[in-house]
């Protein structure tokens, strides 16, 4: 791996260090439920962008007929 590369690969890890403890000391007063790329529904903060659980049934339906 060049020295480009590797100091890439340090700022790519501590910049995902940063947002998780950013993550982790939010309070997630505000969710939504949202889709991934695999088409798979989570509650995610729209503070943080933190994905938090899935939504159960009842709450896919409510979000569906929005």
């Amino acid at each position: 791996m060049t020295p480009e590369a590797q100091r890439l690969k340090a700022e790519i890890r501590a910049k995902e260090k940063e947002l998780e403890k950013v993550q982790n000391e939010c309070q997630h007063k505000k969710q939504v439920i949202k889709m991934d790329d695999k088409n798979s529904a989570m509650w995610e903060c729209t503070n943080c962008e933190k994905r938090l659980s899935f939504p159960t049934p009842k709450e896919m339906q409510k979000w569906m007929n929005q």
